[in-house]
């Protein structure tokens, strides 16, 4: 945790949850203290949040395994509304974000819609989107960098800082 720290000593002393966070070699699962400690509920739905088709269908695949049960994949890609060229980028991405659905994922029961919205703050607009679809769980890829280690770009830090929906971190696979 941040040992009750606030503000700029909460950045410098990031403690253990940063540390392991940076070095992970695995995919984590962070989750906000909102979450009740004696209970597991059951992941019914996942925002997958993509900002290219590239690298995205692990990110998809793992989303798809945290419902196998059967539940819901929203695949969501989110446009800067001032950004014309993002629009059309926009528009080509959320036709070949349905090329990212494992082909297993009907016959498991796993429905995947997607989705693209105009905002001017992609993180802001992630959770605002998985509060307002009822997702369980918001599944983000973070990109490999030397020597293994995870990036977190500046969306998916802003994602677990604001985020009252858990979120889980997936590596880039290497």
């Amino acid at each position: 945790g941040s040992h009750h720290r606030a503000g700029a000593a909460r950045l410098f002393h990031a403690g253990v949850a940063g540390s392991v966070l940076r070095h992970a070699r695995t995919n984590l699962l962070i989750a906000p203290d909102t979450i009740a400690r004696s209970t597991v509920p059951r992941i019914q739905r996942v925002l997958v949040p993509v900002d290219r088709v590239d690298g995205a269908a692990h990110t998809v695949a793992v989303a798809c395994s945290l419902v196998a049960g059967g539940g819901d994949v929203d695949i969501l890609h989110v446009v800067d509304g001032d950004d014309a060229a993002s629009h059309v980028e926009g528009d080509a991405l959320a036709r070949a974000m349905t090329s990212l659905t494992p082909k297993h994922a009907g016959a498991d029961g796993i429905r995947v819609t997607t989705s693209t919205v105009d905002a001017p703050s992609v993180a802001r607009a992630i959770c605002a989107n998985a509060l307002s679809k009822g997702a369980d769980v918001i599944c983000m890829r973070a990109r490999a960098r030397r020597r293994g280690a995870a990036l977190l770009g500046s969306v998916l830090d802003d994602v677990l800082r604001k985020s009252t929906v858990p979120v889980v971190v997936v590596r880039d696979e290497e």
